[in-house]
């Protein structure tokens, strides 16, 4: 999530939490049964989309990016909006493990938020270079 630590900040710690638990019930929504959801730490997640091709990943991840910023978190009466930034990689049959996907993964979510942040980027060879 974008800016996770301004909504600490201005709507406390349960604000915080109603929307990262907000932010999983609208990933989940959109999840074959098939997929995966789960909190990585802090205000990061992670999804396993079962036999789904780069293309289609980054599609489902526009679709959850969009559905985050046009819906705001509603806390205790307040609006809460928020965005979030997504990096998207695919398990390659070369990985010795899920560490690397894993890594590919954080270096095109870390390139989204150097890009400007609500954003999805997929990984890319050379990406490490540019995030």
């Amino acid at each position: 999530m974008d800016h996770f630590k301004r909504v600490n900040d201005s709507h406390g710690h349960l604000g915080g939490d109603a929307v990262l638990v907000d932010i999983a019930r609208r990933a989940t929504e959109l999840l074959r049964a098939s997929d995966v959801v789960g909190r990585y730490g802090g205000e990061e997640f992670g999804i396993i989309l079962a036999n789904t091709p780069l293309a289609g990943a980054v599609q489902f991840c526009e679709r959850l990016r969009g559905f985050v910023q046009q819906c705001p978190v509603d806390f205790d009466g307040t609006d809460i909006a928020v965005t979030i930034s997504m990096g998207v990689t695919e398990y390659l049959p070369t990985d010795a493990g899920h560490q690397q996907m894993v890594h590919r993964a954080d270096v095109a979510l870390y390139a989204s938020k150097a890009g400007g942040r609500n954003r999805v980027t997929p990984y890319t060879p050379g990406l490490e270079g540019k995030a």
